[in-house]
């Protein structure tokens, strides 16, 4: 899939908005790796605090899922018009397909449909280096409700 490259003050201003205006991402070190029009990709930092089996310092899955959202969230944020359009994320579905390690985790997220009142997104993620059909951790969709003005 292509999508629009976006200038460097646009991307400027979305790594922005997603790293450091965000509270919950900027408490969990996420960083914006990439974004073009309809697409985001994020990278959230492996951290023994965020850890949901200690025996195997896997992943906690309400993280994985936070991570989705977020990136869904973040490749919405591309189409919208201004600072006064809103989005909040109605649903959100979350496929765990294998076992995460103790290693840093990659949300690409996309968008499938952008209505005028809704969006429909879908993001896959993965380890760094390991984007692999057969290493995908988890893939998820995230309905967002739309408020453009």
């Amino acid at each position: 899939m292509e999508f629009e490259v976006l200038d460097d003050q646009r991307k400027a201003l979305f790594t922005q908005v997603i790293e450091s205006m965000m509270p919950l991402h900027k408490f969990l070190d996420i960083k914006l790796l990439d974004v073009k029009l309809r697409f985001a990709k994020l990278k959230l930092p492996f951290k023994q605090e965020l850890v949901g089996d200690p025996r195997t310092s896997r992943w906690h899955g309400g993280m994985i899922a936070t991570l989705i959202d977020g990136a869904c969230g973040a490749a919405a944020v591309t189409t919208l018009n201004g600072p006064e359009d809103q989005l909040a994320s109605i649903d959100l579905r979350t496929d765990f397909l294998k076992a995460s390690k103790p290693l840093d985790l990659i949300a690409e997220a996309h968008i499938v449909r952008n209505g005028h009142r809704s969006m429909v997104t879908k993001c896959i993620v993965y380890h760094e280096d390991m984007k692999d059909e057969d290493k995908i951790i988890a893939m998820g969709t995230v309905v967002l409700d739309v408020k453009r003005k």
